[in-house]
């Protein structure tokens, strides 16, 4: 089985980086040097002992502030919370953003620790060990493991049948983006009151269940338009969009870029 660690590697230079997103979540580790981070139109100070964590939703700019900016970057299966299963609460930093939640973490006081399990996985990626793929998942549920126990607000303890239902929710929307989905169809089925599904899904993930969706379809076409040859209204259908207009306007506003001004900038890369 593959592993849901895409890829590991250490970098000692970087060039300034204009808003881009990766199809995947990714956690950065810096151990040296300092850069300034753009993150959901806030501006943020990275440096040595930073923890950055992005989600594939989340797009992001980068400008080295000072030093030699150096790091860690671990990029991780877009998918991993359709694969989660009962290691949903571990994986849930990567995608959910309840409140208390914040991108950029200083674990500065514990360097070595968390230097020691980046190398260890940088090592394993590198090798053609016999269960290597099983290794760089134990390891990167390791390193969630010390950030949950380090920074417990960025994650949320909810009852077993909450987080089958919210777990399952979001399942649905990261596999059937196209399905035109309703809150009151949703609160029926699961047997809610539309208001609670409402507060239980907000609470867990820092998103509306619609705004969860729209994140869904607009991360879909994100993907179609950087690394396919689909037309505009060929995305729209398979996205889930109702017509070309609503979803320029949304992908424009959630992203700053027009649907063609995005391919074109990652048509270039």
């Amino acid at each position: 089985m593959a592993s849901a660690v895409l890829k590991v590697k250490y970098y000692d230079y970087v060039y300034k980086k204009p808003r881009h997103y990766h199809h995947c979540h990714q956690i950065l580790f810096v151990t040296g040097g300092s850069a300034d981070f753009e993150i959901n139109d806030s501006l943020y100070t990275v440096k040595e002992g930073s923890l950055i964590i992005f989600s594939k939703f989340e797009q992001h700019s980068v400008s080295i502030k000072e030093g030699d900016y150096r790091r860690y970057v671990l990029e991780i299966d877009p998918d991993i919370l359709v694969n989660a299963g009962s290691r949903y609460g571990i994986v849930s930093v990567l995608f959910n953003r309840p409140a208390g939640f914040f991108n950029i973490l200083d674990v500065s006081d514990c360097m070595d620790e968390f230097k020691s399990i980046f190398e260890r996985m940088v090592t394993e990626s590198e090798s053609e060990r016999v269960l290597s793929s099983d290794m760089l998942d134990i390891l990167m549920q390791e390193l969630l493991i010390m950030v949950c126990r380090r920074f417990p607000e960025s994650f949320i303890e909810i009852s077993e049948n909450n987080f089958h239902i919210v777990s399952e929710m979001q399942n649905r929307f990261e596999k059937e983006y196209k399905e035109n989905f309703t809150l009151e169809a949703l609160s029926r089925e699961y047997n809610l009151s539309v208001s609670y599904l409402s507060h239980l899904f907000k609470e867990v993930t820092g998103n509306s269940v619609m705004g969860y969706l729209l994140f869904c379809r607009i991360a879909a076409a994100k993907k179609l338009l950087a690394e396919s040859k689909k037309s505009i209204s060929e995305i729209v259908d398979e996205c889930g969009f109702s017509d070309a207009s609503n979803f320029s306007r949304t992908f424009k506003k959630l992203t700053g870029n027009s649907p063609s001004e995005f391919r074109k900038k990652y048509n270039q890369h």
